[in-house]
Order: C-alpha cells, then structure tokens, then sequence
C-alpha cells in the first residue's frame, strides 16, 4: 500500500486542492512565480500538507520517512545553489 492511499480523505482533498492551486499559476512570469512560492501563504499551503503526511503510519514512521526525504531533496538542491 502506497503512503497517499492511507492519506486521508481531507487530506486528498488537500493534496488536489494544492496541485489546483500550483496550475493556476502555471502561466505566471518568473518573478510571479518566486512571489508566489516565496509568499506566506503559499508556505502556509505547503507546510501544512508535509505536517498531516508525517501523521501517516503503515506501521513504520512512513509518513514521518516520506516528509523527511522530501526536506533532504530541498536541503540539497539548496546547497547546490
């Protein structure tokens, strides 16, 4: 069982909700884009949905696993910068 199929139904809603919100800015200029992703709202969005992931468990800290990888990702292409 893949990790989004213990996600709950809120937080599918959430999860599409997001992906709905990233397309509609789809067509923004560059500096849009960094506005936008750099803005307290979208952190807000983002963060809140890693938060409610980490709450998944298949027994093994999966959600816990899952949010720490993807904070690794984040941290390495930051210090590739």
């Amino acid at each position: 069982m893949s990790i989004m199929e213990k996600a709950t139904p809120e937080l599918k809603q959430k999860l599409n909700d997001l992906e709905c919100d990233m397309k509609s800015h789809i067509n923004d200029s560059i500096i849009g884009l960094f506005e936008y992703y750099n803005s307290n709202e979208w952190s807000l969005k983002n963060h809140r949905i890693f938060l409610e992931t980490n709450c998944i468990n298949l027994g093994k800290y999966d959600g816990s696993i899952y949010v720490a990888k993807w904070y690794e990702r984040n941290l390495k292409i930051f210090e590739a910068n």
